[in-house]
């Protein structure tokens, strides 16, 4: 029965590296997205003769990268206290049942499932039914650390993914006030 673990303990060291990367990911973005709101806001307050049209540009450019950096810090918070704060459930949606397609080397497919659904799909795609139940206590624990895990590295990455949007729009918003200044108000 040791086939069983090492496979399950296999898959947790996968999806840790999931988080891992994660982590690395928002932690560079939170360090640029804090330096930009230091930056952006160091030029609104040592501007001298801005004028009022690219001071409001820059201050909405600004909130985005806060927005953006805020993100990027709120996916650091544990995740027993994220649900409480953030209101959120891990239940997947109608969209995102079980399948036989399932990878069990993602983090993605992994999250919708609960412990026991994951030890008996591995057991029938990977073992052929191979093991009886009751699996046992080591592999029902794994398979819990696998789904935590994999609900943890599916929020980091969806924060991210945020982050990224809100980042993108600050981006923009100098280029679409300078268009706007241009059009509207151009003497």
């Amino acid at each position: 029965m040791d086939a069983l673990p090492q496979k399950l303990l296999v898959i947790f060291q996968n999806v840790n590296e999931w988080v891992k990367f994660a982590e690395a990911k928002n932690a560079v973005l939170l360090a640029f997205a804090g330096a930009a709101v230091t930056v952006t806001t160091t030029a609104l307050v040592t501007a001298q003769a801005m004028p009022f049209f690219w001071q409001v540009a820059l201050s909405v450019t600004t909130g985005w990268i806060g927005i953006c950096a805020f993100l990027c810090a709120v996916s650091f918070i544990p995740k027993t206290n994220l649900e409480k704060i953030l209101w959120l459930k891990q239940k997947p949606s109608e969209q995102q049942r079980l399948k036989k397609t399932d990878n069990f080397y993602f983090f993605g497919d992994l999250r919708k499932y609960r412990p026991e659904e994951l030890l008996e799909a591995i057991n029938y795609y990977y073992f052929n039914n191979e093991f009886t139940l009751p699996h046992g206590k080591e592999c029902e624990d794994i398979a819990a650390q696998i789904v935590v895990a994999a609900q943890i590295a599916n929020m980091k990455f969806t924060l991210f993914t945020y982050a990224i949007y809100s980042l993108l729009i600050a981006l923009l918003c100098m280029p679409i006030f300078g268009l706007l200044n241009l059009a509207f108000f151009r003497k």
